[in-house]
């Protein structure tokens, strides 16, 4: 039973999200980027990996079938309100 639709489908290219392990790998990123202690080197990794990788980022979005540019995007923006606080 599912409880409703990933968070990460609207990035989806063509409607193709896969829910398997490079959505949890971005899912956790994404976690420990927004929810940790914002100084800690978890949370420093993963904004690294979300708004600075070249490779491991789009490597999970591919996988997921997420159109990374649009996620990264919409990360960038998030984060940066976020900081602003």
């Amino acid at each position: 039973m599912n409880a409703g639709p990933h968070p990460l489908e609207k990035f989806a290219v063509d409607g193709l999200f896969v829910e398997d392990i490079h959505a949890q790998v971005l899912t956790d990123f994404i976690v420990d980027a927004t929810l940790g202690e914002p100084d800690s080197s978890r949370a420093l990794a993963a904004l690294w990996v979300l708004l600075e990788s070249r490779q491991l980022f789009f490597l999970c979005c591919d996988g997921a079938g997420i159109d990374g540019e649009k996620l990264r995007e919409h990360l960038r923006k998030s984060l940066e309100r976020r900081g602003s606080r």
